[in-house]
């Protein structure tokens, strides 16, 4: 009897036993555990979203937890700092940043939010010279392009180009040409680039024609100062923006540069709205020239160049206009070399650096600048030294002049 009675008391303190050593076990591991114990980070919802302007955003922040992987119930949930903010009423990539800490640990994650307009219009590429070029080895071509957006304005820096032209090797070669606004609309164009072996009777005499649109302003006079000092003459292809400059018109003509007509407003929208449209405001510029220097002018380029893309919400417009330009017995210019003065540039430095480039490129050099920025007349005068030091001359255009033509693409 009294084994039978001993089994059950044996297995009663064995079981006593496990449990109290089950018990010591856990015991230590939360000991233990309780100086490893991982804080962590999670985003609640995604990583990376985009939402339309103007709409309202509503963040749902991180969680943020401290705890050892095992016991889950005794996981302690710590407070998130979120910095940074959003702006729906401005298209951009915003960052918020989210912190939390708990004694001596640290952690962090991040959201990307992108605003994004409600733009379906991509932005325009405009390539100088056209998407068909002919370049000849012993002249060589620099690459010149712009582009612009309806809301984010010039983003020429935006551009990727791809493919390259091997100007020692005769042949046909691809360039492309990508950008993306920042509604996410892309535009993606190509040129053809036609590299031939030698340009017979090419011009021997190195000519630079220094050309300004879109004056006069408050730095014309000083531009004009200081190519009277060298004896320097340009071309001033003029606008009526600045009415209260167009005195500089007449001191242009009088001390023998070329005024030749831009355009008397310069709002493309409304010049290019119709034909009528815009001779209307070519004939209101050319009657400001000839109340300034006492007579009329065969001269003209139009405003964006002859290969320009604001106008193509009237398709066609622009082939119109120059034959038409033709028939009056206008001669307009475009140019082979700009100073990037209309785009992105805005350091006299990057100004004379990209004529200096360009004019290199050819024996015959069209520049377009623009005599209402400041960097631009100030990098005229290191312009002229240099040009001086190497070879060339500087001749203001006349109707004779190379017109350095774009390809018209509208």
């Amino acid at each position: 009897m009294s084994r039978l009675t001993n089994v059950p008391k044996r297995k009663l303190t064995i079981v006593v036993v496990v449990c109290m050593l089950i018990a010591l076990i856990a015991g230590i591991i939360l000991v233990l555990g309780g100086n490893s114990r991982k804080l962590s980070i999670k985003l609640n919802g995604e990583k990376s979203l985009k939402v339309k302007a103007e709409q309202v955003y509503k963040d749902k922040g991180a969680t943020a937890t401290l705890g050892d992987g095992w016991f889950k119930f005794q996981d302690k949930e710590v407070s998130v700092k979120a910095k940074g903010h959003v702006d729906t009423h401005k298209a951009g990539v915003y960052e918020i940043i989210y912190t939390a800490k708990c004694g001596n640990k640290k952690v962090s994650t991040t959201r990307k939010v992108k605003v994004l307009y409600d733009d379906k219009e991509p932005p325009v590429i405009t390539l100088d010279g056209g998407e068909n070029i002919t370049v000849y080895q012993n002249i060589g071509w620099n690459d010149s392009y712009t582009a612009t957006d309806n809301r984010d304005g010039d983003i020429t820096k935006k551009v990727k180009v791809s493919g390259k032209v091997n100007m020692k090797k005769p042949g046909t070669y691809k360039i492309k040409y990508s950008v993306s606004d920042s509604s996410e609309n892309k535009t993606t164009v190509t040129r053809t680039v036609t590299v031939k072996e030698k340009l017979e009777n090419v011009p021997t005499e190195k000519v630079i024609y220094l050309t300004f649109d879109d004056g006069p302003g408050p730095y014309t006079d000083k531009l004009l100062d200081i190519l009277k000092k060298y004896n320097v003459k340009a071309s001033f292809f003029v606008t009526n923006l600045r009415s209260d400059f167009q005195g500089d018109i007449a001191r242009e003509a009088k001390e023998g540069h070329t005024v030749g007509v831009h355009s008397y407003s310069h709002d493309y929208k409304k010049i290019y709205a119709s034909e009528q449209a815009y001779w209307d405001d070519f004939d209101a510029m050319e009657n400001v020239i000839v109340a300034q220097t006492g007579q009329s002018t065969r001269l003209m380029r139009f405003p964006g160049g002859s290969s320009n893309m604001v106008s193509k919400f009237n398709r066609g417009v622009m082939g119109r206009l120059t034959a038409q330009a033709d028939q009056k017995g206008y001669i307009y210019f475009d140019w082979n070399v700009s100073s990037g003065d209309a785009g992105g540039t805005t350091n006299s430095n990057v100004v004379y650096q990209n004529v200096i480039n360009g004019v290199k490129s050819h024996n015959q050099s069209v520049v377009l600048c623009h005599d209402v920025k400041g960097y631009t007349v100030d990098a005229i005068e290191p312009i002229i030294v240099w040009g001086l030091q190497n070879g060339y001359s500087f001749e203001p255009l006349n109707e004779a002049s190379f017109t350095a033509h774009h390809h018209v693409q509208n």
